[in-house]
């Protein structure tokens, strides 16, 4: 037989910060809007997510539907699933109804990502403000992380406690970019 051909894996960026109100949806939204290449935003805030309203898009579906369905997604489903921004930016959103986050668990959060790289060239995730098991599945599945801060006295204390965190769970540096947002 034929050797499998390698599936393609995009890049995972994840824009996270510990403390809320430092700018991650903005700085995540400007990212993966600035790639120029075929990316998909993940808004994985599953309890408030809004980053429809920063695209000014009305998605139909959410991160909850592909995880009900991801054992028979391929790339006609994957496109119904995504909210189309542009020509090289979609949004898979977060639930509309908070309840609809309960059933989601972090195997699913990776598999879904796991999906969204093989179709992708960026998923850029914007994730919760806490350390929960889902953001850690998250994480830990990112080839970059960009550590969001502002010049205050708790965003500083929060990002140094990020940081320990993010060392004793085997981050490697080079994984980590610490961006101070004013």
């Amino acid at each position: 037989g034929q050797p499998e051909a390698p599936k393609k894996r995009g890049r995972a960026v994840a824009v996270f910060s510990s403390k809320g109100g430092c700018g991650t949806t903005f700085i995540a939204t400007n990212v993966a809007a600035a790639l120029g290449a075929p990316t998909v935003l993940v808004d994985l805030n599953l309890q408030s997510g809004d980053l429809g309203l920063f695209l000014g898009v009305e998605p139909k579906y959410s991160i909850a539907d592909l995880i009900e369905n991801r054992d028979r997604v391929d790339d006609s489903m994957m496109r119904s699933y995504v909210a189309p921004h542009s020509a090289n930016l979609a949004l898979l959103a977060a639930p509309r109804e908070a309840d609809s986050a309960d059933d989601i668990e972090p195997e699913h959060v990776f598999q879904v990502l796991e999906l969204l790289r093989e179709r992708y060239e960026y998923v850029v995730i914007d994730p919760q403000h806490t350390f929960d098991s889902i953001t850690l599945a998250a994480l830990d599945q990112a080839d970059d992380i960009i550590l969001v801060l502002t010049l205050d006295i708790p965003a500083i204390r929060s990002a140094q406690r990020s940081l320990a965190i993010f060392d004793r769970l085997g981050y490697p540096r080079h994984k980590l970019h610490v961006v101070v947002n004013r």
